[in-house]
């Protein structure tokens, strides 16, 4: 017997939102506005709600953050550039 968690049902609410959303064209905040009003569970609150932010982080923040941090990256690796403050 297969066994439902919160996780599976926290990502296939995401991962649903995520696609409506890029459907409407949206992005960034937006998206995420957007998203975070597909949870579905009841309240806010306990364990459910941890894997809820957990999933919500990885799967719609992840993107975000890595390419924060590749740009960060890029902008160390260009020794040229002099710094504002020394």
């Amino acid at each position: 017997m297969d066994r439902y968690t919160w996780g599976q049902e926290a990502r296939e609410s995401i991962d649903r939102a995520l696609e409506e959303g890029r459907r409407l064209g949206l992005e960034g905040r937006e998206l995420e506005r957007f998203v975070s009003k597909a949870y579905p569970f009841q309240g806010r609150e306990n364990y459910p709600y941890k894997v809820w932010l957990r999933e919500f982080d990885r799967l719609v923040r992840g993107d975000r953050r890595r390419r924060e941090r590749r740009s960060a990256e890029r902008r160390e690796a260009e020794p040229d550039q002099e710094l504002l403050f020394e």
